[in-house]
């Protein structure tokens, strides 16, 4: 008579696709855990998306600049958030005087006055850098553009103009390649390009100005760093050849207010040309 034992057939366990059956449970709470962090990251994209959405908006409604004008354009400009610096710190100057050894000025006293009233707000987008308030009306950008077009008209031998490299939809002073001693931060920054006024938006100026002339114009009160100025993160990751180094020397100069104030514009950007060829004021027409 066969043992009890013998006959005995105890049931088989499942298997899952070969593996032992505690795989099959590993599974299972695997799939849980990841439909519940899903759910949950649904949940605060449907509560962040408000906020997104009119930070996008936002970044819109600053105009054609470097970045596309797009979701892209503004994924990427927010990726870019955590690299943003301080825009009113003149500290950085005093460093870079130092390493540079240059400590020269391209503007008189008597061509920057203080600036009245308080500093316009702008944009917390990286790029495009816009003024967001105190905009000038038609008539002062007009006459802004005609004298920054006159720089280049009266120093072609200095200067050349073509479509900003920082910009992309408005035109740029680029110091010429004959100029006499064109200053290596900007040849190897910004690739010649010294100036541009943001002709499709609020009529701002970006220039590269001497560390002296940068401190000087930030504590008058007439404009301030770009926000990623001074960083190297993007010239890391792509390399020198493709990316555009963006030095502590980038200024945004708020868009002047009236006539008075275009003078002092174009000062600033007299200076900027200046220094960028390495020559003095007095050489600038």
């Amino acid at each position: 008579m066969p043992s009890t034992l013998s006959t005995l057939r105890l049931p088989r366990l499942p298997t899952f696709s070969g593996f032992p059956n505690h795989y099959r449970y590993g599974s299972s709470y695997s799939t849980a855990l990841t439909i519940a962090s899903a759910t949950l990251l649904t949940v605060v994209g449907i509560l962040c998306a408000p906020a997104a959405y009119r930070d996008y908006k936002k970044f819109i409604s600053y105009g054609p600049g470097g970045p596309p004008r797009n979701v892209l354009g503004w994924l990427a400009i927010s990726l870019l958030a955590p690299l943003q610096r301080e825009m009113l710190d003149t500290a950085v100057y005093d460093q870079d005087i130092e390493e540079l050894g240059e400590e020269r000025t391209w503007l008189k006293d008597e061509d920057l006055p203080l600036r009245k009233g308080p500093r316009p707000e702008v944009g917390t987008h990286a790029a495009p850098q816009r003024q967001l308030t105190q905009t000038p009306g038609k008539e002062v950008q007009e006459a802004l553009i005609k004298e920054f077009l006159e720089i280049q008209f009266n120093n072609q031998n200095l200067l050349n103009i073509a479509p900003s490299n920082l910009e992309r939809h408005t035109p740029a002073l680029f110091i010429s390649e004959v100029a006499p001693r064109p200053n290596p931060l900007i040849t190897s920054s910004t690739r010649g390009e010294v100036a541009h006024v943001h002709g499709t938006a609020e009529h701002s100026v970006h220039v590269i100005l001497s560390p002296v002339d940068s401190k000087k114009v930030i504590e008058a009160g007439w404009g301030q760093r770009h926000s990623l100025s001074g960083s190297t993160f993007l010239r890391k990751l792509v390399g020198k050849k493709r990316a555009l180094y963006i030095p502590n020397e980038y200024i945004l100069i708020y868009a002047p207010r009236d006539e008075e104030e275009i003078k002092v514009v174009i000062n600033i950007v007299k200076a900027a040309v200046a220094f960028g060829a390495g020559v003095s004021t007095n050489e600038i027409n």
